[in-house]
Parts: C-alpha cells; structure tokens; sequence
C-alpha cells in the first residue's frame, strides 16, 4: 500500500534492485519504458518515475541479461492519499486490530457496468433502472380535471351564479358558459431504458414509454341568461366523452453523483437534468353533443388545449415521478 498523490493520477517513483547472478544485465523496461541501471553487476539499482491512479495498480516489467535471456515480472499495489486509521489494544498478551470504517468508497464504473445493451441479465445499471420504472405509477400525479374555465374559486368546477327569478317563480342555479375536463385512468407501456452511458457529469440516461392514452369527459355549459333560465329552466349542458393519445413520452436525465462532505453518496438530478418530451398527441372526441360551444370557443381550439393541457400535465408528473425513481 501506497499512501500519497491525489484521488486523479499522480506520479509515483518506482525503485529497487534488478539482479543476475547468471549473466549480466543488459536492460530493464517498466510499463514499457527503458529504465536506467546504474552500479556494477551482478545487482544494478534503478530508479524512475510512473503514473499511478487512484486504488488498485498494476506494474508489468521486463529484463534482459547478455545471453538474451529475460525476465518477465508483475507487481501490483494499492495508491490513495490518505488511509483510515487501524487503532490497535493490548488484551491479554494478544493484539486485537479493531477497525470502523465511518465512510463509504469511491467506484469507478465502466461502460458496460452503466449499460451492457442487454435487458436480459440484472448486471448493469441501465437494466437495474428499467426494472425500479417497471412499476412506475403516473396517475397521483395527474390532476383531475385536466382543465376547467372558468373556476374563479379554484373549487375544480365551473362556477356557477344564482338568478334571481321574479313573479314567484323559484330561483335557480346556472353554471357560467364553460366546460370542465374530467380524466380517467393513465395507461402506458412499460418504461424502457434505451440507454445509459457515462459522462464527466454524471450518467445520461434516456428512457422511453409508447402507448400512453387516457380516457376524458369533457362537460359543457352555455349561459343564456337569467330571463331564459327562469323561464325555461333547463340550461343547454352536455357531456362527451374521448381519448387523449401520446405514441411516445421520451425522458432524458443527467444523474450525478458525489460524496458529501461527511463521506455519505449523494445522488441527484438536477432542476434543469431532467427533459421530458410527450410527441405523436391526439384527441379521439365526437363532440357532438357540445356542439352549442362551438360559437364560444371553437371547438378545434377545445381540442388544442385539451392536447397542451395533457401534454405539460403528463411531462410535469413524469418527473415528479421518475426523478424518485432514479436516484
């Protein structure tokens, strides 16, 4: 064990003794590089500098007598600036090491630790990540209603007024002209992790869901006024119902990791790490029935914010629900 450098690679010195009783040595290379002998046979002393990483490293020489003869020799070491401390104690004539490790270690992961391109075999981490979304829930975090307008209280209900009728005739409750979008059930494909690769800053990951539809209703109300709904008391309101279609929800993530400052991992994604993108968004609708709020709010224009209000909720609870489950 070697204790010096830094966690990046730091130069070491490599010295010793190189000798041959036999025949005379002629050359000495270290990591394949010629290292000098210096003094008289049959032993020569060496000295030269090596770049050694952090943890585990393996040096690999060669050396070379007159006769052509060589000797071909393998050394491993361990490097790291500081080591944890081995108290030891005295009990009974014995010496009893006793060793607390408070923190964690440092991992380097290859590329095929992070994403081996196979989901088959449970030994990467892409195929880890896959299996934790597997059972990936987005409708707590959907809201329901999608959309209601207008909703001045905030109450998730068209609002609604009291018109006052003259001549005895009771008074009655009208909703405002608006509409209310109601949700069903989410249902989706199982998440797919394309890919995790490494990078300077962190593990990018790329997930993809297909076939992500969700029921709607869709309720309608026109005002026609307090005169009319005294009157007539009815007021024109319908219900249709649909489905609102995403083919593909694409998420990209950037995950770090570190180790914080009392030595615990600290994984995270952060605020701006994380895209999620909904693409291929259709509205499966007949509304016929609300066709009296054609006039008010078009009915294509229904349909579009319907569509962006799907969209943004979906992507908003894709990361408030994966963002968890990655790190």
């Amino acid at each position: 064990m070697l204790q010096g450098g830094t966690l990046d690679p730091s130069a070491i010195t490599a010295s010793g003794m190189a000798c041959d009783t036999v025949s005379t040595l002629t050359s000495l290379s270290i990591d394949g590089q010629a290292v000098a002998l210096t003094g008289t046979p049959p032993c020569f002393d060496f000295s030269t500098q090596l770049d050694s990483r952090w943890g585990l490293n393996i040096i690999t020489g060669t050396a070379r007598n007159q006769t052509g003869g060589k000797t071909d020799f393998v050394q491993s070491y361990l490097r790291s600036p500081e080591y944890f401390g081995v108290p030891a104690r005295e009990r009974s004539r014995a010496i009893i090491l006793d060793t607390v490790v408070p923190d964690g270690v440092y991992t380097r992961v290859n590329q095929d630790l992070a994403d081996d391109g196979s989901r088959y075999d449970i030994d990467d981490i892409a195929t880890v990540a896959q299996l934790e979304l597997s059972t990936l829930n987005l409708n707590a975090a959907l809201p329901n209603p999608l959309v209601v307008t207008p909703d001045g209280n905030g109450d998730g209900q068209v609002d609604s007024h009291t018109c006052n009728c003259s001549l005895g005739i009771p008074d009655i409750v009208a909703y405002s002209t608006g509409y209310r979008v109601g949700r069903g059930t989410l249902s989706m494909g199982n998440p797919v992790v394309d890919y995790v690769g490494l990078g300077s800053d962190g593990l990018h990951v790329s997930i993809s869901v297909s076939n992500v539809s969700m029921p709607v209703s869709v309720s309608g109300y026109l005002d026609e006024g307090c005169f009319t709904m005294c009157t007539v008391r009815i007021q024109p309101h319908a219900t249709v119902t649909g489905t609102v279609h995403a083919n593909y929800l694409n998420i990209e993530a950037t995950v770090g990791a570190s180790v914080g400052p009392n030595g615990t991992p600290v994984v995270d994604i952060c605020g701006t790490c994380l895209d999620i993108v909904a693409s291929g968004l259709t509205l499966d609708i007949d509304w016929g029935g609300l066709e009296f709020l054609d006039p008010v709010f078009g009915l294509s224009n229904l349909t579009t914010q319907i569509i962006l209000a799907f969209r943004d909720d979906l992507e908003a609870a894709a990361k408030a629900s994966i963002r968890p489950a990655l790190v």
